[in-house]
């Protein structure tokens, strides 16, 4: 995007451009996750009553989740001005491993990091979800 940015400053374009790239589900956002960085992560999904239910902070708490109620028809828009332009996306994987890569050079412990719930309530929570999964099998 920046280089779209540098080149549309030079041109001087003006107007409103929607710059916002393809859409993903989180699912696919996640596994990308997991095999750029190797990890050995697990992926647990609870149903959004559930995190309803336990009061779990929309976007805070998880960050990107927001309920359906609320995410209705956000991050839907038109962009085609802005690849018209020449503004082209790099692919997820790509976007993940830059970023991976950046936030090693940052030296960051995990409890440095803000965002996100805490350790202890995650733990609380998957225990609690795998409590009410097992009950209702």
């Amino acid at each position: 995007m920046s280089e779209w940015i540098v080149s549309m400053v030079e041109k001087k374009a003006a107007g409103v451009f929607n710059a916002g790239g393809d859409h993903y589900r989180m699912a696919e956002v996640l596994k990308a996750c997991l095999s750029v960085t190797k990890s050995e992560g697990e992926l647990i999904w609870v149903e959004e009553s559930f995190l309803n239910e336990k009061k779990v902070d929309e976007w805070l708490e998880l960050p990107l989740w927001i309920s359906s109620k609320k995410s209705i028809g956000i991050q839907h828009m038109n962009n085609d001005k802005a690849i018209a332009s020449g503004l082209a996306f790099r692919s997820i994987r790509e976007t993940i491993m830059d970023t991976f890569n950046w936030d090693k050079t940052r030296n960051m412990k995990p409890e440095d990091y803000k965002a996100g719930m805490s350790p202890d309530r995650e733990k609380e929570l998957l225990s609690e979800w795998r409590a009410k999964t097992v009950s209702h099998s």
